[in-house]
């Protein structure tokens, strides 16, 4: 879909809808037509699109959609796919161990991007890495690629982050 935007009542700035930032989907942003600067206005896991600015110029009507990533499996023998693991949470970016059944994957099950581990049988679920083991390194906006070792003991990822005051 073509950006979408809506005018400001100063004749300067925009609200425009942009899917380049720094996480996924599409945004609503800032623009100054001035000096060419473009602030994010939202970054939440929704896609934001279609800007609406009221008659008084005081607030902003727009869409908001959920996604609803679940991990999905298909047999290399031609048969259908089928749902591996389904929530009405985002479930992406797997990766399968190695060495066992156990597989990692990114999810939002507890309000913010973790990544969890988990085994085929179900017995196993625990959280490998969250929002605070990163301490100083702003939040996460977003988290993905996932790859084990070899050996199966390690496990290494990409992390986005909002910049740290500090830097």
């Amino acid at each position: 879909l073509p950006p979408s935007f809506t005018w400001l009542l100063d004749n300067r700035h925009l609200v425009v809808t942009r899917s380049d930032g720094p996480t996924p989907g599409s945004h609503l942003w800032l623009a100054d037509t001035r000096t060419e600067r473009v602030t994010p206005l939202t970054t939440t896991a929704l896609n934001e699109s279609s800007p609406s600015l009221s008659p008084d110029g005081r607030t902003l009507a727009f869409d908001s959609q959920a996604t609803d990533f679940d991990l999905v499996e298909v047999p290399l023998d031609g048969s259908p796919l089928r749902p591996f693991l389904s929530s009405t949470r985002n479930e992406y970016d797997p990766a399968t161990s190695p060495v066992n059944t156990q597989f990692a994957y990114v999810t939002d099950r507890a309000g913010n991007l973790q990544i969890w581990l988990q085994n085929e049988e179900g017995y196993l679920q625990q959280s490998l890495v969250s929002g605070s083991d990163f301490e100083g390194g702003g939040a996460s906006l977003a988290i993905g690629s996932l790859a084990f070792s070899p050996d199966g003991k390690r496990l290494a990822f990409q992390r986005a982050h909002e910049a740290n005051p500090q830097d």
